[in-house]
């Protein structure tokens, strides 16, 4: 798949508009660009593998349910990590979300996480740093926001944080929004 997408699409962004089945991935997915998806109402389904794209953007939007088991857009240099954007009218169930800058000298920003939901948002842990573990600063983390318009939200850790040997950027900001509660596991 990533081969067959990569050679479709010579920007540094893949685009894709799905119609008519659910989206489904049962193999980690190692991805060098952009990724922006369109799921036109379907249901996206990352279940046997992890979605990862080093210092990349991933974008789901459109979707009727999200499961994810990993996404990963997290770099281990001075290279600022990805943004997560997660977008779907029902539940987004996920394992982890992982958008780090964590390098052995100066670390990159954390990538911005945001998901959205119009049911409800499960999920183990959503981390987002940037750390420097030997020597250097760490620059800003990026923020968290989880909103869901129509249940809860229920998770387990939420983490936005800088942490640096000769100095530290700032914390991100986690926003939780949910109609009916939240609730940390």
């Amino acid at each position: 798949l990533r081969a067959a997408l990569t050679s479709a699409c010579p920007s540094d962004t893949i685009t894709m508009n799905v119609s008519g089945n659910p989206i489904g991935l049962t193999t980690d997915l190692n991805i060098t660009q952009n990724v922006t998806i369109d799921a036109n109402n379907q249901v996206f389904n990352v279940t046997g593998g992890n979605f990862v794209a080093p210092g990349k953007n991933i974008t789901i939007t459109n979707a009727s349910n999200i499961n994810v088991v990993i996404i990963d857009t997290s770099t281990s240099s001075s290279t600022p990590a990805g943004n997560i954007s997660l977008t779907a009218t029902g539940i987004i169930m996920l394992q982890s979300l992982h958008a780090d800058s964590d390098s052995t000298g100066n670390a990159g920003k954390g990538g911005d996480i945001t998901v959205n939901a119009g049911g409800n948002i499960f999920t183990m842990d959503i981390l987002n740093f940037s750390k420097s573990v030997s020597s250097g600063t760490a620059s800003n983390s990026g923020d968290i926001q989880l909103i869901s318009t129509g249940a809860n939200i229920t998770t387990d850790i939420l983490i936005a944080r800088s942490l640096g040997i000769t100095g530290s950027g700032n914390g991100g900001i986690i926003n939780v929004q949910a109609v009916s509660g939240y609730s940390l596991i």
